[in-house]
């Protein structure tokens, strides 16, 4: 499995736990490649921080990691940063993926148990997915 965060230097604290749990909860075999986007105009900066800071923190999963700019994947003639631009580079992080399975994650989303290549393929080889409504138990607030 290929796993994708785009991400921002005011994130790089939450992306330093994420790492953490791959450390801890992600099985080595279950990983074909851990991909981190910067969505920042200075990659310069923000590679330093990820090295000094977050890189490390991956453990066995460090030498799988492929550190990119978000300019490897598109040329927009503005680009303009936030959730728009994070949205659009998710989807197109996956041109990155030839073969595979690819998790899409935020910087926020951390691992918080064992994780190996079953745990997101059912035994028929189908891919698991789950579904949760939002509505109901929120509508009173």
């Amino acid at each position: 499995m290929h796993f994708l965060t785009v991400t921002h230097s005011p994130e790089l604290p939450a992306l330093r736990l994420q790492a953490r749990s791959f450390a801890r909860f992600v099985d080595l075999a279950a990983v074909d490649s851990v991909i981190v986007i910067c969505n920042e105009p200075a990659m310069e900066t923000f590679r330093a921080r990820f090295d000094a800071e977050v890189r490390a923190e991956y453990g066995v999963h460090a030498p799988k990691i492929a550190l990119l700019h978000r300019d490897s994947l598109a040329q927009p003639l503005d680009w303009r940063h936030g959730w728009r631009s994070q949205q659009m580079l998710k989807l197109l992080g996956a041109r990155l993926v030839e073969d595979g399975v690819l998790l899409v994650l935020d910087s926020k989303n951390h691992f918080v148990r064992p994780i190996t290549a079953d745990s997101y393929r059912a035994p028929d080889g189908r891919l698991r997915s789950w579904q949760s409504h939002h509505r109901g138990h929120m509508e009173q607030f």
